[in-house]
Formats: C-alpha cells, structure tokens, sequence
C-alpha cells in the first residue's frame, strides 16, 4: 500500500512538473520573461535543461562558474565581456579601454574596433530565441543594470528565463539584489514540491528558516540536531575557507603513509583566453596541487555517470595505481560500497559563439585535474546547489542572511544531521528579501 502512495505522489508530482513546463513555454514564446523560483531541492535547474530543448537557440548563462556549469553554459561576466566591472561606469570604462587597444594593435578605426570587440556577443543575440540564467539569487541590481546595457545590442527581444531563488546566498559586495533594478521585468512561477528528501517534519522546518521564522518550534526542532550522533563520516560546514582549510589539512595530517600530489595542467586551445585559466579554475574548486591519502574522505566535483561518479557523492581513497599508459589514478570507494578507479577529469572553458544561423559552444581552454576534493569539511558557499547525506553543521561564525538555510537545505538525509554552535539568531532572512516575495506572492502562478 505505502509503495502504490509513493508512485502515486511521484506520478502526480510528474504531472503537475508536465503542466508547469508547458505553461512556462508558452509565457516565454510569447515574449514575456519568467523568473522560476523556489526552494532548495525542488529542481528548479532540472526544470530548466527541460525547457530549453523547446527552444532552438538558447544562450545558457551562469551568474558563477559552477552555475554556468550546471546550465552547460558560460559565464554572465564571460559571455557579455564585463570583465572584473561592477557597475555601469566600470563597465563603459573598460570598453572604452578594449576598444583602443584593438584599434592600436590592430590600426583600425574605433568604430570599427567597436564592432569587433562586440561581434560575438550581436551574434549570438542575432540567432538566439532564448537567454536562461541560473543562478540569478547572486545577480546584483548593478549586474542587471549591465546585462540590460549589452542586450540592447540586439535588435529583437529575447526572452529571458531567471533561475535561482533570492532567500539562498545573495550577491558578494553588493547592496541590491536583481529585483530591485528597473530592469527587472519577470512574471514569477513558484515550485513548491520538495524533492530531495522525502521527511515532511524537516521540510517544513526548512521552509520556516528560508523566511527568517526563528520561533519556538523551530529552534527546538534545531536544538534537537545539538543532541545527535551522525551515523557515517559527515562534511563538515563552516563558514570560512579559513576554517575549512585548517580542518581539511589537520584530517588529512593524521593519516599515515605518503602523500599523493595531483597538479592541475591547463592547454589553451584558443588565444587570447589566457588570462581566464586562473578564474575558471577558482570558480570549479580546482586547486592548483591537491594533496590525498589512502584513507582520506572525498567528494566527486563534477558529473561523470559514464565513469560512476556524480557531483557531491563522497568516498574514501582506498588506494593509488599507474595504468599501462603511465596515467596515475586514484582508486576510490564511494559510500555506496562500489570501487571505481578515478583518472584525471578534462574540465573545459566553453564559448558560445554563433555559426551562421545556429549557437555553438567552442572549447576555448581544457585543465586537466581530478575531480575530487577532500571532504571533511567544506564551506557553505561551494556545496550550494548539491545534497549531501551526512552533515555535520557548524554556526559559530554563521552571521549572514541564507547561510543557515542554505547549509541546512543540502541534507538529502535528516537522520544523519548534526548541527553545534546554533542559536536562534543565526536564523536570518535578509528583509528586503522576505518583502519582496510577499509583494509579489499574489502574482506567483
């Protein structure tokens, strides 16, 4: 009987995610732009990949490296060439500065520098019928004011889906969030079913902290965390690379035996991109050298159903080899209980560009590295987007809006859930967030 209610929910849940996709085609082919919202694990990017095939051309855009990775696209700031701008005035400024540089090198009128400097980007307009942009909670008010500055490039409308959901990490350094712009212009569509676990109580406690609600049930639901023992090895969350790094390396110092070092090599493919190898490889949490041991705790990094391995699954090094070909490999046993043999990953820098009528990627530049990462501890920032099994949660110096949220919303498994250091006033929504979808929550479709 519980096994036909389960295939009944996840049938009507099939369903309802059917009626929401074809709505949201239709809204964009129609020209209006679609903000698709909601919280953590209710599959907002799934969703997404599934609209786009609707679409011929799309431009796929993240607002940071590992979002634009999650779309399979670039990089907001890649794509449109803002380089490290950050408002409008830096903006033109650097063009400016571009500009003269390609007319001196290459002894051709401004004007004409102009046109090549931003060719790409009024192709890729010219041909696409569809802009995504995951991530769009890191987007910043000056960000939008940029975005709406390239694309009137085009002479068209293109419609815009933004993905992301603004009561999850908001923008580094900046004040005001995308929503606040004049450029905002979206019809908001909420999901609201919860996928990635399946533990109604811990649910709606999320749900409760994602507004700011710190009232008494929910911090005695999170007191009761303090109280528990995880039940296998957890990733333990902090809230600065400090910390994290100090714990990463003291685990790591314990174990015996000699330490394994994997360097990351880069191949520039394309000239002229190789002031972007560094960037790339900071956004996809590729050290220049990583350091393993047989024993240590991991964490695959990227997707790879190919070679058995998914992004955020954890394992334990249980050894080193050499293949006949003289490619060191790292043998991991993930917590599943299957031994794979892990070889150096080609992570890849792709450019969207415009062929004729058609949008292509171009790989512009290849780092080859392995795709793990020790996973003892880990900042919330970088398991953003990822559910992990075991946690172990750590709110001593938690003081931003989000980030109790966020690290609580990447347990797939509240069985096996710790949290120390918690107080009531870790519980923090950022009120302009909290207002902003209260103003809009009678519109949301």
């Amino acid at each position: 009987m519980k096994k036909e209610l389960v295939r009944k929910k996840a049938k009507d849940a099939e369903a309802e995610n059917r009626e929401i996709e074809e709505l949201i085609v239709r809204y964009l082919k129609s020209g209006t732009n679609i903000f698709l919202t909601g919280a953590a694990g209710v599959g907002k990017t799934y969703l997404a990949n599934r609209i786009k095939t609707h679409f011929d051309n799309v431009i796929l855009l993240g607002s940071t490296g590992v979002s634009a990775l999650r779309i399979g696209g670039d990089t907001l700031h890649s794509f449109f060439k803002f380089f490290v701008s950050k408002d409008i005035e830096q903006l033109q400024l650097s063009d400016e500065k571009h500009i003269d540089m390609i007319a001196e090198k290459r002894r051709v009128t401004k004007a004409a520098a102009n046109e090549i400097f931003l060719k790409n980007i009024k192709e890729c307009l010219r041909v696409a019928d569809l802009i995504i942009i995951d991530g769009i909670s890191m987007v910043s008010k000056e960000l939008m004011e940029m975005i709406d500055y390239r694309l009137r490039l085009s002479a068209k409308d293109i419609p815009i889906l933004a993905v992301g959901d603004f009561f999850q990490l908001p923008p580094v350094k900046s004040e005001g969030f995308a929503f606040e712009s004049p450029y905002w212009n979206f019809k908001a569509i909420e999901l609201t079913k919860v996928k990635r676990t399946d533990d109604t109580e811990f649910t709606e406690i999320l749900s409760l902290v994602r507004i700011g609600d710190n009232s008494e049930r929910v911090t005695r639901y999170l007191k009761s965390l303090e109280e528990r023992q995880n039940k296998s090895i957890p990733v333990r969350l902090f809230s600065t690379n400090v910390e994290v790094e100090k714990y990463n390396r003291a685990r790591l110092k314990e174990l015996k035996g000699e330490t394994f070092e994997a360097k990351a090599t880069a191949t520039i493919l394309e000239e002229g991109f190789e002031n972007e190898v560094g960037e790339f490889m900071k956004s996809q949490n590729i050290p220049e050298i990583a350091s393993f041991k047989t024993g240590a705790r991991v964490m695959f990094t990227v997707n790879n159903k190919d070679e058995g391995y998914v992004n955020g699954e954890l394992g334990t090094i249980i050894g080193f080899d050499e293949l006949e070909d003289g490619t060191d490999v790292i043998i991991v046993k993930k917590d599943d209980g299957k031994i794979i043999t892990v070889s150096p990953f080609q992570f890849h820098k792709d450019k969207i560009f415009a062929d004729e009528d058609k949008l292509k990627l171009k790989t512009v530049f290849e780092v080859d590295a392995y795709p793990l990462r020790l996973a003892y501890a880990s900042t919330v920032h970088k398991v953003q987007g990822l559910s992990i099994p075991s946690l172990y949660i750590d709110c001593k110096r938690f003081f931003l809006p989000s980030q109790l949220y966020v690290a609580l919303s990447r347990s797939s498994n509240p069985d096996d859930l710790t949290m120390v250091n918690f107080s009531p006033d870790k519980i923090i929504a950022n009120p302009k967030v909290v207002q902003w979808y209260n103003q809009i929550q009678d519109k949301i479709n």
